[in-house]
C-alpha cells in the first residue's frame, strides 16, 4: 500500500487529524486513495503503528467488521511491554492528541499489547490473564532454504573483508533523543585504530559526520540489518552499539551467537524517554535472555574503562 499520508500541507494534516478523532479516519486520503478501501479484511496484524492506524479501523469498522487487531514481535524489546505493564510504548504529541480526542467523542482507542501477541520467547513475558501470548518457531540455522529466501527477497549483500569491530549507530542524535554518539564512535575508533572499525549508519542518517571523521561506513545500511546478519557469518566480529536492537534480534532468532556491547550507560546526554527504554527495555530484556541461557556474549558496559579493557583484550 503507498503511502499518500499529506506532507509539508499543515491545514490538510490538521483536517485528517480531525477526522480521525471523530471516529471517520477512513476519510483520510492514506485511505481513501489506497487499494484498502476496496478490500474485505477484517484482522489486523502489527508490529508497530503510527496514529493512521486508526483511519484504517475506522475504514474496516464503516464496512460493519468486527475488526481483530493481532499483535506480533518486531524486536525482542518489544517483551518489555509485555511485564505486567511495566512500560508502555512511547507514544508521539499527535497519538495523545488523538487518543484524547476519540475518547471524548466516544471512538475506539488502540492500546498496543492489550489482546493476542505473537512471541518467540514466552519466557521473556510475564504471564498476564489479559493477554493471550502465542510462541513463534526458532529459526534453525540449518535452514538453508529460508535463509536462501530471506537473501533473494530483501537482496542481503555478501559482506567481506570487513574490519574486526562493526559499530551500529542509532538515530539518537539527529531524532533529538540525546547526544554523545558521534563522540563515542570516534572514541571507540581511536582505541582500536580506525583501520579496524566500520559503521552501519541509520538508514535515516545522511549527516556524513562518521564519514567527515575518516570513519568507514557500510554501504548497504539500507538493508535491514537482521537479515544481513542471518545471511552473513560474524563469527571473528565485535558489534559495539548505544541501543540497537538488531544485533540480539538477529543471534536470538536465529539462535547463532556473536560477541556484542551494548554502550547506552555511556551516554550522558539523553531524553528522559530514551533513558527509559534504555534501562527497562534494552537492559532488562539482555538480562531476561542472559537467564534464559541465551545472548550470553551480549553484555552491557558500564563505563569507559570497562569499555577499554574489553576492546583491548
Amino acid at each position: 500500500m503507498n503511502e499518500t499520508a499529506p506532507k509539508g500541507n499543515r491545514i490538510r494534516k490538521i483536517c485528517e487529524l480531525f477526522f480521525m478523532i471523530i471516529g471517520h479516519g477512513d476519510r483520510i486520503s492514506y485511505i481513501r486513495e489506497s487499494e484498502l478501501k476496496n478490500s474485505d479484511y477484517d484482522e489486523v496484524w502489527y508490529y508497530n503503528y503510527c496514529p493512521w492506524f486508526y483511519g484504517i479501523y475506522d475504514l474496516m469498522l464503516s464496512k460493519g467488521k468486527e475488526v481483530n487487531c493481532v499483535a506480533f514481535m518486531e524486536s525482542v524489546f518489544t517483551y518489555t511491554y509485555l511485564r505486567n505493564g511495566e512500560l508502555k510504548p512511547p507514544v508521539c504529541f499527535r497519538e495523545k492528541v488523538l487518543r484524547k480526542g476519540r475518547k471524548v467523542f466516544h471512538k475506539w482507542v488502540h492500546y498496543p499489547y492489550t489482546g493476542d501477541v505473537y512471541v518467540q520467547f514466552p519466557d521473556m513475558t510475564d504471564d498476564d490473564c489479559s493477554r493471550v501470548i502465542h510462541e513463534l518457531p526458532v529459526l534453525s540455522p540449518n535452514d538453508t532454504e529460508y535463509i536462501d529466501v530471506v537473501s533473494k527477497v530483501l537482496s542481503t549483500p555478501k559482506l567481506i573483508d570487513l574490519p574486526r569491530y562493526i559499530f551500529m549507530a542509532s538515530s539518537l542524535e539527529f531524532d533529538g533523543f540525546g547526544e554523545g554518539e558521534t563522540d563515542l564512535i570516534i572514541k571507540v575508533a581511536e582505541i582500536v585504530g580506525k583501520d579496524n572499525i566500520i559503521v552501519k549508519l541509520h538508514p535515516r542518517d545522511k549527516r556524513g559526520i562518521i564519514e567527515n571523521a575518516g570513519i568507514r561506513v557500510m554501504e548497504s545500511s539500507n538493508v535491514c540489518w537482521e537479515a544481513i546478519q542471518l545471511t552473513n557469518s560474524f563469527y571473528d566480529n565485535v558489534f559495539l552499539t548505544v541501543a540497537s536492537a538488531s544485533i540480539v534480534n538477529a543471534e536470538l532468532f536465529s539462535n547463532i551467537g556473536i560477541t556484542a556491547f551494548y554502550l547506552y550507560p555511556l551516554i550522558r546526554k539523553m531524553t528522559p524517554t530514551f533513558s527509559e527504554y534504555c534501562h527497562n527495555s534494552v537492559g532488562a530484556t539482555i538480562e531476561k535472555a542472559h537467564l534464559s541461557g541465551n545472548a550470553l556474549d551480549t553484555i552491557v558496559i558500564n563505563s569507559e574503562n570497562e569499555l577499554y579493557e574489553v576492546l583491548k583484550k
